[in-house]
């Protein structure tokens, strides 16, 4: 269900297994944050097994290419 609305967004998901369950992200670009920024801005969502979010971040990609974890 994430899968699909994640694509219907326009947004990117990955997902595989681990020792503890299941790791699935949803990524989107935030085309205000990213004016805002000058710079490309991810909105990362992490969620577990049953579908609840876990961890939400932003991540901004400096001048020479890396992607940095920030808060706004």
């Amino acid at each position: 269900m994430l899968a699909a609305k994640t694509v219907k967004a326009e947004g990117a998901w990955w997902a595989w297994t681990s020792y503890d369950g299941v790791r699935f992200y949803v990524s989107e670009m935030s085309m205000e944050l990213s004016r805002e920024r000058g710079s490309p801005v991810l909105k990362v969502g992490y969620y577990n097994y049953q579908g609840t979010l876990q961890q939400y971040n932003h991540w901004v990609q400096l001048p020479d290419g890396e992607w940095q974890r920030c808060s706004f």
